[in-house]
């Protein structure tokens, strides 16, 4: 939702596609499920059609030999997503992509932002470096990368409450 967001989209002018795919997927997020993206993908050019979806928003394109392919901007979203095998309904988001240290789940810290595999939450290492303390030291108590500390911290301030606060 931040990428509509960003593009200046309103959940008003999302709202027609969400409901016809949740109509038809009988699910009640259906942005939150992997089914539109791949099984699904020809009743997401359907709800496209149907509700005259900005071609800059589509959820799927048709590729060069006439096949249905992801839009550049579903596969950057599910580059973000890590979905449940069982029922491939969303689990867990990377706001900054799976390459950067920062993870939002619902099971951990009541989902705020936190490292994978270690569980501290960004705003602790954020205020510790700001408090004075070295990302070396940081990288070693959390057994993470020094270039992981920094990110983190760079995430803090741009995404975070110390951006609020400052």
């Amino acid at each position: 939702m931040r990428e509509y967001r960003a593009k200046q989209v309103t959940l008003q002018y999302l709202r027609p596609v969400i409901g016809f795919l949740r109509d038809r997927l009988q699910v009640p997020y259906p942005l939150a499920t992997l089914k539109p993206y791949t099984s699904g993908r020809e009743l997401a050019l359907e709800a496209q059609e149907f509700v005259g979806l900005d071609p800059v928003l589509n959820i799927v394109i048709l590729g060069r030999d006439g096949s249905l392919m992801p839009s550049d901007s579903t596969v950057a979203f599910l580059d973000k997503v890590e979905f449940n095998d069982a029922n491939d309904i969303a689990e867990r988001l990377f706001p900054l992509g799976r390459s950067k240290p920062i993870v939002l789940d619902p099971t951990r810290s009541f989902g705020e932002p936190t490292i994978p595999g270690v569980g501290v939450r960004t705003e602790i290492v954020a205020e510790l470096v700001g408090a004075g303390e070295e990302p070396a030291r940081l990288a070693e108590i959390y057994s993470i990368s020094v270039t992981d500390v920094e990110q983190v911290v760079d995430f803090e301030r741009h995404h975070g409450e110390l951006s609020r606060a400052a």
